[in-house]
């Protein structure tokens, strides 16, 4: 009796350490609900079109001394939209113009400034663009003097 009695207990016990095993591994590999962990990591984000500019010299607000030499990749939703601006180049050089010259040195030389100027020209661009939209801007050259 005391044979059937350990077999049972060792039994049981084996029977406890799958279900716990079973239990870690099924939590573990389980597909989550955060769509922020369902990224796969090593995916490169892809570019839509891209219009590249030329290079703009523009006086800023504060100063007829201070200005911006500018030069910007322009990345749209589709080829469409690249053409559509290519055709409307008074319209963005006005926009890029007009948009930029509103900035001071100060406020351009911080991080919250280049990413408020660029937020604001997606906008003013967006606003005459009816084919596709700006995903985003890049700037190729940023030079303050």
């Amino acid at each position: 009796m005391k044979k059937n009695g350990r077999l049972i207990i060792i039994i049981g016990v084996l029977v406890v350490v799958l279900i716990a095993a079973g239990g870690t591994v099924y939590f573990l590999t389980r597909p989550s609900n955060d769509p922020a962990q369902n990224i796969a990591v090593n995916t490169p984000p892809t570019m839509g079109a891209v219009y590249e500019s030329d290079e703009y010299t523009i006086n800023l607000a504060d100063s007829t001394k201070r200005y911006l030499r500018l030069r910007v990749a322009v990345e749209l939703t589709s080829d469409k939209a690249r053409a559509e601006l290519e055709t409307k180049i008074p319209m963005f050089e006005d926009t890029l113009i007009s948009t930029t010259s509103s900035k001071t040195a100060e406020v351009l030389n911080t991080l919250e400034g280049k990413e408020d100027l660029k937020n604001n020209l997606i906008s003013a661009i967006n606003y005459f663009l009816g084919e596709g939209q700006v995903k985003n801007i890049f700037f190729k050259e940023f030079l303050l003097s």
